[in-house]
């Protein structure tokens, strides 16, 4: 799909960006993000602009390259992300207001972790760097139901854990919990595994 700032539907955009001092910026603008692949040639193109250009002086452009060496080390470290992915999360009323041009207060949560994502060339939505067997798909269930963080260490191969408390928790985490677990049920009932049950209509 196009990036969302071009559609009808999600005209507002993605992200929300506000200056230090409360204001949201008059200008259109784009986010870059870390685990986007693209991101660090992005950044070092716009380095590599800024050194044509007066005004611009040294200090500046080497740190735009060294945050794309930041930006490397993390997709690393934390796996990539999926910027060309369709909308997923649940929408904050007031935070959509605020994209839309009313102004007001909004709560804003820091995400504690990453959520794994499935390679672009990979089919299914379950898969990371590689396929998970069954004892690590009901590992991740269970750790899910149980509403604790997950981390997929790409230097170990290894999924990280850690406790969510309530208040780090909020209906949206909570979601979206619910629907990586239905996603993986559903792989598991593929792969033949009896003792996953269909989900119940309601």
């Amino acid at each position: 799909m196009k990036i969302w700032a071009k559609t009808k539907e999600f005209s507002e955009g993605k992200f929300l960006v506000v200056r230090r001092d409360g204001t949201v910026p008059h200008w259109p603008h784009f986010v870059l993000g870390a685990r986007d692949p693209a991101s660090p040639t992005a950044l070092r193109a716009y380095a590599d602009a800024c050194g044509g250009m007066p005004g611009f002086d040294a200090d500046y452009i080497a740190s735009i390259r060294e945050l794309a060496d930041d930006f490397d080390a993390y997709r690393a470290a934390e796996g990539l992300g999926d910027p060309y992915a369709a909308p997923h999360r649940h929408d904050d009323p007031a935070t959509l207001a605020i994209m839309r041009g009313e102004d007001g207060p909004i709560t804003v949560r820091h995400e504690r972790f990453n959520t794994p994502k499935a390679l672009l060339e990979a089919a299914d939505p379950v898969a990371v760097g590689q396929a998970f067997d069954r004892d690590t798909l009901l590992n991740v269930i269970e750790l899910l139901k149980g509403r604790r963080s997950l981390r997929w260490d790409w230097k170990s191969k290894a999924i990280c854990k850690g406790e969510v408390t309530s208040g780090m928790m909020h209906g949206a985490a909570a979601d979206e919990c619910d629907g990586i677990i239905s996603t993986i049920e559903g792989k598991l009932r593929e792969m033949g595994d009896a003792s996953i049950q269909p989900p119940v209509p309601k």
